[in-house]
């Protein structure tokens, strides 16, 4: 859109603070965006944000409803139904007396309005049946579901408008416009049975079949088990005499799901027009369609099999609660996007590769006290879990993926993290001209005060055989806390989320933290080497420097 790297927020933190916003005569200051002296890639925000008109409009309803017929004691049928349905609308519009990059005004206006429609109904049809005879209780579900999804959207956009008083599309030239439907579903029928001895013996099995649009025309279906067992052993007879634990409850699950998250349409061939034009002999210029994204029938459900086994404990008539689960899940089936040979005409295919497990353990501690007027409620959790990739594929080969820079910065490999950072791994600088001479380089241009990054392969050369694995975004653990107190119609609550050990991708540091560019940085920049007697930090641009840490607290109040 020619207004500058980023959006607003990043306009206004490139831009010099040394510059003005206003001219003397009152309007405001472009003349700034000249090579040599302004901010060729950043332009005024102030002016940005007060020029530019940007209107979103969006319109949801959530509606849900339900209709139940008890045909005798016990056995009832239950119709839900429910519906998501957003509009949304935006038009923008740059005037021309906001400047682009690198320019002075004016500038050609532009405009664009856009528009998507978002449709989700619900259909779900359930049989249940519950009896209670003697010390058994049993409960058995049977049900279908149907589940459907419509997204349509629609853009068009205008230049050369004559004046910015009137900025709707008809005022200017169109210039483009395109329009996407997209669509999904999901069938489901599901059967549970539950069991209950005495209140102290607790066993269910459920089943369910499910059939997504998404997948290869040879496996649209899956069937997903499950079962799990309980023991409240605080109701057995010999545990009277503790009588400060009112619940110890032990249990253990196991059960099989299925992820259909994938973008609509991944298992057909798309067709696209894009660079899809060809002069044919002595024609003129002939609109083609090629296909795009590969064929692929045989894409199906990713499978995880998940195994949890946990204790409950309260005590004081469950004033005070803990909770503890230790867990395994088993992924198999993985949809990843598989790089595959250019001369097939395609960058990636989407199928049914790998494995990998997750494992951990969930602590909880709840408690809960009213002492008349008073009242004190709060919670706290601590959540581990740890990512491993077992197999990827017949060969085992390694995954690489390409990151939105355009810089390859993501691995997927056996014994690692899925989606591990993969990059070039920083050591220091070229302190002089002797350690530049003995150290491996990437070219011979490299001088004293640039990267040195580390030679993992110890070839004396530094290329893209030397990118290793510096972290994960997957945190090592999470945790919580939330209070609340009550007096009378008064309340007053803290939360608290915190997460620890992931690493972020700070990617905006490629410009706020990179001196090669000329517009407004960090004051790290400071550090940086700038010659053996001031060798600075270290702290040079890009790399492994943007594999940040990750740790996080959010603290939240409210009354």
């Amino acid at each position: 859109s020619g207004t500058g790297v980023g959006g607003l927020v990043a306009t206004a933190v490139g831009y010099s603070p040394l510059f003005p916003v206003f001219n003397p005569d009152g309007t405001y200051a472009d003349s700034v965006n000249v090579w040599g002296f302004g901010q060729t890639n950043q332009i005024n925000p102030v002016a940005m944000a007060m020029l530019t008109k940007d209107k979103v409009k969006n319109m949801r309803l959530l509606a849900n409803t339900y209709a139940e017929y008890h045909f005798f004691e016990g056995l009832s049928y239950r119709l839900s139904l429910a519906a998501d349905i957003n509009n949304f609308r935006r038009d923008f519009y740059r005037p021309s007396n906001l400047p682009t990059q690198g320019l002075v005004g004016p500038s050609v206006a532009t405009g664009t309005s856009s528009t998507s429609q978002f449709t989700n109904w619900l259909i779900e049809n359930t049989i249940n049946y519950s009896k209670t005879f003697g010390r058994h209780k049993v409960d058995f579900v049977a049900g279908y579901s149907a589940q459907k999804e419509v997204q349509e959207r629609n853009t068009l956009t205008a230049t050369n408008f004559p004046t910015n008083a009137v900025t709707t599309l008809n005022a200017g030239q169109i210039q483009s416009g395109n329009s996407n439907l997209q669509e999904w579903s999901l069938v489901s029928y599901l059967a549970r049975a539950q069991y209950n001895l005495d209140r102290k013996y607790l066993i269910s099995a459920s089943v369910r079949r499910d059939g997504s649009s998404r997948f290869g025309k040879n496996n649209k279906w899956a069937i997903f088990p499950s079962l799990s067992g309980a023991w409240i052993v605080s109701n057995e007879k010999f545990f009277e005499p503790l009588k400060f634990i009112s619940n110890f409850k032990i249990r253990a699950s196991y059960g099989l799901t299925g992820n259909f998250q994938i973008p609509n349409y991944g298992s057909v061939a798309q067709l696209s027009n894009a660079n899809s034009n060809y002069i044919l002999g002595n024609q003129s210029l002939v609109n083609g369609i090629s296909v795009t994204t590969p064929e692929n029938p045989n894409l199906s459900w990713e499978n995880t099999a998940s195994t949890d086994a946990g204790i409950e404990l309260g005590f004081f008539d469950n004033a005070l609660n803990f909770t503890f689960d230790i867990y395994r899940a088993n992924t198999t089936d993985l949809l990843l996007n598989l790089p595959v040979a250019g001369a097939s005409g395609f960058n990636t295919y989407l199928q049914n590769i790998g494995a990998m497990t997750n494992n951990g353990i969930e602590l909880g501690i709840s408690y809960n006290k009213r002492w008349g007027n008073w009242s004190l409620e709060g919670n706290a959790n601590y959540t581990t879990n740890r990512n491993e990739v077992t197999k990827l594929g017949p060969s085992g080969a390694s995954i690489v993926q390409t990151g939105g820079t355009g810089n390859t910065f993501y691995i997927t490999q056996i014994g690692e993290p899925i989606s591990s950072y993969f990059v070039y791994n920083k050591i220091g600088i070229y302190k002089d001209a002797e350690d530049l001479a003995k150290s491996a380089k990437t070219t011979n241009l490299t001088k004293v005060g640039d990267f040195k990054f580390q030679d993992v392969n110890n070839d004396g050369k530094i290329d893209a055989n030397d990118r290793t694995i510096v972290g994960n975004y997957l945190p090592d653990f999470t945790y919580g806390f939330s209070n609340t107190i009550r007096y009378k119609g008064i309340d007053f609550n803290i939360a608290i989320q915190g997460s620890q050990g992931a690493e972020v991708m700070a990617l905006a540091k490629r410009h706020l933290a990179n001196v090669e560019g000329n517009f407004n940085g960090i004051t790290k920049i400071l550090d940086y080497y700038k010659s053996p007697s001031e060798p600075g930090n270290g702290q040079i641009n890009r790399a492994n420097r943007l594999a940040t840490g990750g740790n996080g607290i959010h603290v939240k109040l409210a009354r």
